[in-house]
């Protein structure tokens, strides 16, 4: 007997997620659930979450509560597409030895791709030429950028995005270092980076990304201290949680043209519609949007149901999130 599904995703989020090929896959290896046709009210969500094997949902739409899944009587695995797991109460889950993955990975390397995108545009200056040319001028009073090849690069979380940053930078030549207390010196050697500490990464990179979660051991890891230790002029890119700065540090560095800084992150979240950020000129600010492109989202997708299809072979999800690694997320 197949195992049901329940997939929670109603339209346009659900085509905007699951392909053809993805629901296919979907439908072989389950008795699906569509929330697109049973359109479940708040006793019909309740019946379901009593009768299912597993859940589908996503980032921006049903999220259980720990009532729910205490209520659950088969559910075995919950698949969130998108990395925040905690909306599908994973505390609650872990009681009662329910698996919970997530599509971190299928967004890893898009999220990568911007990083490295912004490094080459914030280094060559092009907003600042666009924005002269918008205005009538041409290259007059634009400062005179950087290559990216060679540079001293420094990341800070060495994950599903960090690795893809290390991969797709392979071309420039670049010397890569690293704080991840958590990756493993045999990850760094297979990546070909230099595990050091966090202040050798402040003190000595061109460029500083960051990859890390926002816990309480994270939280304003970089501040005043930390732009006082940098090179003058060195990037900094922030496309992971906009808690890991010190905004007000980051804004006098700013100010004082000590930096340049690429930021899709901010806190709060969105960022209010008068702030310095949005025309500091040495200040990148973008939408928090570089993982949701047309390409990732579908492979987000496939990714929870593959991991479905292990799970009910009898095999671990690829994309398990584990009680220790929920520790060290957001």
């Amino acid at each position: 007997m197949k195992p049901k599904i329940w997939i929670t995703l109603t339209e346009p989020n659900y085509k905007r997620y699951i392909s053809a090929e993805t629901e296919k896959k979907l439908y072989s290896i389950a008795e699906v659930i569509d929330s697109n046709k049973i359109k479940p009210d708040a006793a019909k969500v309740a019946e379901l979450i009593k009768t299912v094997d597993g859940i589908i949902t996503w980032r921006g739409g049903f999220s259980l509560t720990p009532e729910q899944v205490k209520s659950s009587q088969n559910l075995k695995m919950i698949g969130f597409i998108g990395s925040a797991v905690r909306h599908v109460s994973t505390e609650a889950a872990y009681e009662k030895g329910i698996i919970v993955t997530n599509s971190a990975g299928g967004i890893g390397y898009t999220v990568a791709e911007f990083t490295v995108g912004m490094m080459i545009t914030a280094l060559h200056r092009v907003y600042e030429s666009m924005n002269h040319v918008r205005i009538g001028k041409w290259s007059e009073g634009v400062q005179m950028g950087k290559d990216l090849q060679s540079k001293n690069i420094g990341l800070i979380g060495v994950g599903a995005v960090g690795a893809n940053v290390v991969t797709l930078l392979k071309p420039f030549y670049c010397t890569i270092r690293a704080y991840d207390p958590y990756l493993p010196k045999k990850r760094a050697a297979e990546l070909g980076i230099t595990l050091t500490s966090k202040e050798e990464v402040i003190k000595t990179s061109d460029v500083i990304s960051l990859h890390a979660g926002l816990t309480p051991e994270t939280k304003h890891m970089l501040g005043e201290k930390e732009f006082a230790m940098m090179k003058p002029g060195v990037l900094i890119i922030n496309n992971a949680r906009g808690g890991l700065i010190d905004h007000d540090a980051m804004l006098k560095a700013l100010k004082a043209d000590k930096i340049q800084a690429a930021l899709d992150v901010f806190d709060p979240e969105p960022l209010p519609e008068v702030h310095e950020y949005r025309t500091v000129k040495n200040c990148y600010p973008t939408a928090h949007t570089p993982g949701n492109t047309v390409d990732s989202s579908m492979r987000e997708g496939k990714q929870v149901v593959e991991d479905f299809e292990l799970f009910f072979n009898g095999k671990m999800p690829l994309n398990n999130i584990t009680k220790e690694k929920l520790a060290r997320m957001t």
